[in-house]
């Protein structure tokens, strides 16, 4: 890497941390081969796990889309799906206790937990954690890691390991002792900070060389325990402990190459006052996308405040926006201090975000 785009990347990555979309950056972030500073993210899509066997948990929610059947007291109002390490029972091979946990995006790591060990009561804790960056408001949360691998700041891919599986956080027995390793993952929406409020119906995996979507293009053959009777098209409908059986070819197709394919960042944005309370923000189409997004901040004393949203604060009206392809002008109402930035999104994932802009 050259000196110029080390200091950018140092810049890039300071002004984010300022902004609370990282939690801290490290002096030693890392841009892993493949991944892109210019293109750094790709959707959150791929399976977290690459070989061996991996039996599904809960998949959904307990409170939401009526899946309380097959989370029972899980997740309430949120959505996420657990993967657990092959009980010897039903898996007589030596299973790997902690076997790695993969990116399932290309991205930046937001925020990294380390030092926890496991605990027994009803307060719920994600133990060792890692939160990557997918662009667009996505941020990947893998809960419950026996190591991490990675540090804030470093630009992954979908071929990084990001830790191992554990039993770190709440999930102890009433002995002290940890139970079998597991990974709780999630995709949180606005920056992080709402959890997003549909389940992720497919994960990615290779079939012939080309992308598909598990479970749904998942061969029956693959269950190796509690093998479901017909193909399940979402991840609920997998029944609660079926082991599937991993191999390498499953994701010999992941590209090598990180976000490379998302859009460019956007530029020709502009905006102008046109009442007391009445902004008008305007910008260049960007061909072959299917959606932007605005972030919105607003200054609170001489503080940017973190973005909330619907989701955490009732009324909320700052945090992310999802704009239509087809617009290239939105209006913004209020009294207050703005700046925004925008992201466009295609096939592959988001753009980096553009720079912020305040509103005249």
């Amino acid at each position: 890497m050259t000196r110029l785009r080390l200091a950018l990347l140092t810049l890039f990555l300071a002004a984010l941390a300022a902004t609370g979309l990282v939690a801290a950056q490290s002096s030693t972030a890392t841009v892993v081969p493949g991944a892109n500073f210019y293109h750094p993210y790709s959707d959150p899509l791929w399976f977290p796990f690459r070989s061996e066997a991996i039996r599904i948990g809960c998949a959904g929610s307990s409170t939401l889309n009526n899946s309380s059947l097959h989370c029972k007291n899980d997740h309430p109002g949120y959505y996420a799906i657990n993967f657990a390490v092959p009980l010897y029972s039903v898996y007589p091979q030596k299973a790997n206790p902690h076997p790695k946990v993969f990116s399932v995006g290309a991205g930046v790591v937001r925020k990294v937990v380390t030092g926890q060990s496991c605990t027994h009561g009803s307060t719920v804790l994600p133990g060792n954690l890692v939160m990557v960056d997918n662009g667009g408001g996505l941020v990947a949360e893998y809960d419950h890691l026996a190591t991490v691998s990675v540090k804030v700041g470093d630009y992954i891919t979908a071929l990084t390991s990001i830790g191992t599986a554990g039993a770190t956080g709440d999930f102890c027995g009433s002995d002290g002792k940890p139970g079998p390793s597991y990974l709780n993952f999630k995709v949180r929406h606005w920056g992080g900070y709402a959890t997003l409020t549909y389940p992720t119906p497919q994960l990615r995996a290779c079939s012939n060389g080309k992308a598909v979507g598990w479970p749904s293009a998942l061969p029956l053959a693959k269950y190796s325990y509690l093998r479901p009777s017909t193909v399940p098209q979402v991840w609920n409908q997998v029944p609660w402990g079926a082991q599937i059986q991993l191999d390498p070819a499953d994701f010999s197709c992941i590209p090598s190459t990180g976000g490379a394919g998302s859009p460019s960042e956007m530029t020709g944005i502009h905006a102008s006052r046109t009442s007391s309370s009445s902004h008008s923000l305007t910008w260049t189409a960007v061909s072959g996308v299917n959606s932007y997004t605005m972030e919105l901040q607003v200054l609170k004393g001489s503080t940017w405040s973190v973005p909330c949203s619907p989701f955490v604060t009732p009324g909320c009206t700052y945090g992310f926006l999802a704009i239509p392809s087809t617009s290239t002008h939105l209006t913004i109402s209020g009294a207050g201090k703005y700046r925004v930035r925008l992201s466009a999104h295609n096939g592959v994932g988001w753009s980096r975000a553009s720079d912020w802009l305040t509103l005249p």
